[in-house]
């Protein structure tokens, strides 16, 4: 087992832990004070073209410190008003320093749908989704049997969240398309066993995808830092591309999605 096989292990571990965190404080009871106003998710990426989710995220297991100036509002601010169609934001602490915090404070100041972005294992985290703001939530096939991945689904519909399926491979697909009820898939071009990226990745799926649903909204993710890559996407018939670390290091990727608008 490699290294970054026993990071996503150890990930998924300390998400248990999590879990039981949140079923016995009174975390969640703490947060019933927050009132926050629900955007559609799934509607905001069937807006243009190819839509922007640009990602609020300030570290990852695989790269480290990714933005050395992070501060989550502003930098929020700054892809709403470029023309992102919604926000994704990273709340897992220990591994990407993310936090629940992050994603409420932007949803108080950005009118825009966003995808919390973490490792869902258990509807009581679907339930803290809806409490801190979120309108969507990423389920990573990957880590879900099909029973509990539908669970989830189920759940998310229950808080009027979106969710966006996460796939990386034919495997993950097999599962999504034994499921009820999804209607946004997102291609991963990062395994996330290894970390390794392969751009083919969402091309090869998309074909995939096209031959076994009839209407599906497709999510390219990761790698993405040049714009012929973009057109490419667009060309295939993505709905919507995420950036992260794309949009911090290349301008030219604001750019491009500003001129869009």
């Amino acid at each position: 087992m490699t290294q970054l096989m026993t990071i996503l292990d150890d990930i998924i571990a300390t998400k248990k832990q999590y879990v039981t965190y949140l079923k016995t404080s009174d975390y969640l009871n703490s947060l019933q004070e927050h009132s926050f106003q629900a955007i559609s998710f799934k509607q905001a990426l069937t807006a243009s073209s190819l839509s922007l989710i640009a990602e609020v995220k300030k570290a990852s297991p695989s790269k480290g410190l990714i933005n050395k100036n992070f501060d989550p509002v502003p930098l929020a601010n700054t892809y709403d008003r470029v023309g992102a169609a919604a926000l994704s934001v990273l709340t897992d602490e220990i591994y990407f320093q993310g936090h629940n915090d992050y994603l409420m404070a932007i949803k108080k100041d950005v009118e825009r749908p966003i995808l919390r972005k973490d490792f869902m294992i258990d509807p009581i985290q679907i339930k803290e989704s809806s409490l801190i703001g979120a309108d969507a939530v990423l389920l990573i096939a990957a880590i879900l049997s099909n029973n509990q991945a539908q669970e989830l689904i189920d759940c998310s519909r229950e808080y009027g969240l979106d969710v966006l399926c996460e796939v990386h491979d034919s495997d993950d697909l097999v599962k999504v398309s034994s499921l009820k009820g999804v209607d946004i898939i997102g291609i991963n071009n990062r395994n996330l066993k290894t970390f390794d990226v392969d751009m083919s990745t969402s091309l090869l799926l998309k074909k995939q995808i096209d031959e076994q649903f009839d209407s599906v909204i497709c999510v390219a993710e990761s790698g993405y830092d040049d714009v012929d890559q973009l057109d490419c996407l667009r060309e295939s018939g993505f709905s919507a591309v995420l950036i992260g670390e794309g949009l911090v290091k290349n301008q030219f990727m604001i750019e491009y999605f500003n001129n869009e608008t």
